[in-house]
C-alpha cells in the first residue's frame, strides 16, 4: 500500500470514529442519569454537561462528582492569582515544544523568529478577547457551562454541535499527550541503558506506557491527589526550559561540544559532506528551506491547539472570587494568563531554535542526546507534568462513555472495562500518528478554531442582540461589526489551517 493510501485509510478510520462520537453526543445523555432511568426520564434530562475536560488545575470539584453552580453571577472561591495559574497550566501542554519546528518549516532564516513571535502575541490577544467574550455571554445569559451558553443564545436544537466538539476534544488531547509520553519513555529507557529490543520498538513502548503507567492511573475513582497539579505542571515546563538555557550557554551541542557527537546537528553536517551524486536521492537537512507562506496557517493551527481553553471559560468565570466588586477582574485574570502563556511560548521557541535550529525534532526535547543527563532530566520533568494531568483529562471522558455504555452496551460498562477500551483506542491512534506537531496542528485547526474563534463570537453576538431586544434598545452596530469580522477571520483561519495541516499527512 502506498504512503498516500496508508495515510488516507488512517484518516478515514479517524474521521469515522469522530463522526460516531459526534453522533453519540446528540443522545443528550446526562452524566448523573440513574442506571434504570426510563426513556421518558431520559428525554427530559438536559444535555450532558462535560466538566472541564482538559482542566488540569487546582480549582474546582472532583470531575466525576462536579456540581454545576446555580448561577455564575454569585460567589466564587478562586482568587485572581490561583485562577491565573490554573488557566496558564490549562494552556501550557504537550504542543508547546513543537512550535519551533513549525517556525523552521515556514523558513529556516533566523529572521523568521520575529514574525513568529508577533503571531504568537497576536493570537494570544485574540484568544484573550474571545475567552472574555465567553465569560460575558455567561454573565448575560446566566449560564454556567459552554453548552448551556450556546443553547441559550444560538438555540438548543444546534447544541449537539458544541457537545460533539467537547466530546471529541479530550480524545485528541489524550492522543497528543500519549505521543509525547511515548517518545519520552522510549528515550528515557534508552538513556537508562536498557536493551534495544525494549526501547527500539515504538509499539512496545506504547503498550508498556498504556498498561503499566496510564491504566493504573486512569482506573482510580478518586483523583484528589492530582488536583493540585497546576504549579507542578508549570514547574515541569520551566525546568525543561532551564535545561535548554544551560545547554545553550555551555555550547554542548556545537561542534566540539560534549554532546555534539551523534546529535542531529552532526548527522546533518555529515550528510551534507556526502558527494552530491551519491546523495541525490537524499534530502539534505542542512539545505535552507525556501519560504513557505502556507505553513503559517499550520503554525497558527498549532497555536490554536495550545491556546484553546475556552470550553472552560464558564467555570473560570463562575469560580473567580471578587468579580462582583470589580467588573473587569475576569478580563484581568484572562489577560494575565494569556500574556504569561505567550511569554512561555516565545521563550521556548527561541531557546529551541537557538540550540537546535532547523535540525530540531518535531518535539524539541527529542533533540537532546540520550547521553545527556540534563536532557533526560528535561524529558522526565516535562513528562511528569503531562502524566499528572492525563488522568484529569481522561476521567470525565471515561465517565461519559461509561454512562452511555450503561444504557446501550452494559457488557463494556464499568471503570476498568471502559478505561481499557479507551486506552486501547488511544494507543492504536498513537501507533499510527507519531508527530505531535501534525496532531496538534490538525486538532487546533478543527477543534481549537471552533471552540476559540468561531463559537464565542457567534454566542456573544446573539447574547448582545437578545439583551438589546430585552431592554428595548438598538443594537450597537460597531460592536456587532467588529465581532462579525473576528468571526469571519476565525472561520477563514479554521478552513485554511485544516487544509494545510491535513496536507502534512501526505508528505
Amino acid at each position: 500500500m502506498s504512503d498516500a493510501r496508508k495515510y488516507t485509510s488512517r484518516m478515514a478510520l479517524l474521521v469515522i470514529c469522530l463522526a460516531l462520537l459526534v453522533s453519540c453526543s446528540a443522545l443528550r445523555l446526562p452524566v448523573s442519569l440513574p442506571l434504570r432511568a426510563s426513556s421518558k426520564a431520559l428525554l427530559k434530562q438536559p444535555y450532558v454537561r462535560l466538566p472541564s475536560f482538559l482542566l488540569s488545575s487546582a480549582g474546582g470539584l472532583h470531575p466525576a462528582k462536579e456540581a454545576e453552580p446555580s448561577s455564575p453571577q454569585i460567589g466564587g472561591t478562586a482568587s485572581l492569582p490561583i485562577s491565573s495559574v490554573n488557566l496558564l497550566k490549562n494552556m501550557v501542554g504537550a504542543g508547546v515544544f513543537s512550535i519551533n519546528s513549525k517556525v523552521t518549516a515556514i523558513s529556516s532564516s533566523p529572521a523568521m523568529v520575529l514574525p513568529a513571535a508577533l503571531l504568537i502575541v497576536t493570537m494570544a490577544a485574540w484568544a484573550t478577547y474571545n475567552f472574555y467574550m465567553v465569560g460575558e455571554t455567561c454573565k448575560m445569559t446566566n449560564s454556567s457551562t459552554y453548552g448551556e451558553a450556546w443553547g441559550r443564545t444560538v438555540g438548543e436544537e444546534t447544541r449537539w454541535i458544541v457537545q460533539g466538539v467537547v466530546v471529541v476534544a479530550p480524545i485528541v488531547s489524550c492522543l497528543a499527550n500519549t505521543i509525547v509520553l511515548s517518545d519520552i519513555l522510549g528515550l528515557v529507557l534508552k538513556s537508562a541503558g536498557l536493551p534495544l529490543l525494549l526501547y527500539g520498538n515504538r509499539n512496545l513502548v506504547i503498550g508498556l506506557l498504556s498498561s503499566l503507567i496510564l491504566y493504573p492511573l486512569c482506573i482510580q475513582k478518586d483523583l484528589s491527589a492530582l488536583k493540585s497539579v497546576s504549579a507542578f505542571g508549570i514547574a515541569g515546563h520551566l525546568s525543561a526550559m532551564f535545561a535548554l538555557v544551560v545547554r545553550l550557554a555551555d555550547k554542548s551541542y556545537l561542534p566540539g561540544g560534549a554532546y555534539y557527537a551523534g546529535s542531529a546537528m552532526q548527522k546533518a553536517a555529515l550528510l551534507a559532506a556526502v558527494p552530491v551524486k551519491k546523495a541525490s536521492a537524499v534530502k539534505l537537512a542542512t539545505t535552507a528551506t525556501a519560504f513557505a507562506p502556507e505553513k503559517i496557517f499550520v503554525l497558527a493551527s498549532l497555536l490554536s491547539y495550545c491556546f484553546v481553553c475556552h470550553y472552560n471559560a464558564p467555570r473560570y468565570y463562575t469560580e473567580l472570587k471578587g468579580k462582583e466588586k470589580d467588573p473587569h477582574l475576569f478580563l484581568k485574570m484572562t489577560s494575565l494568563s494569556y500574556a504569561s502563556g505567550a511569554a512561555i511560548y516565545i521563550g521556548t521557541m527561541m531557546l529551541a531554535l537557538a540550540l537546535f535550529g532547523r535540525h530540531s525534532q518535531s518535539f524539541a526535547l527529542n533533540s537532546f542526546s540520550t547521553l545527556d543527563p540534563l536532557g533526560t532530566f528535561a524529558r522526565v520533568a516535562f513528562g511528569s507534568s503531562v502524566l499528572a494531568s492525563f488522568p484529569l483529562i481522561f476521567l470525565s471522558m471515561r465517565n461519559w462513555f461509561s454512562a452511555l455504555a450503561e444504557q446501550r452496551l452494559p457488557a463494556v460498562a464499568g471503570v476498568e472495562k471502559m478505561s481499557a477500551l479507551l486506552l486501547l483506542f488511544i494507543s492504536y491512534l498513537t501507533s499510527q500518528f507519531t508527530d505531535i506537531g501534525v496532531v496538534g496542528s490538525i486538532a487546533g485547526a478543527v477543534f481549537g478554531s471552533s471552540m476559540m474563534f468561531i463559537f464565542p463570537p457567534v454566542m456573544y453576538i446573539k447574547a448582545l442582540q437578545q439583551q438589546a431586544a430585552k431592554r428595548g434598545e438598538k443594537n450597537n452596530i460597531f460592536t456587532l461589526v467588529i465581532n462579525g469580522a473576528l468571526l469571519a477571520c476565525g472561520s477563514a483561519l479554521g478552513l485554511l489551517g485544516t487544509y494545510n495541516s491535513l496536507s502534512l499527512l501526505w508528505k
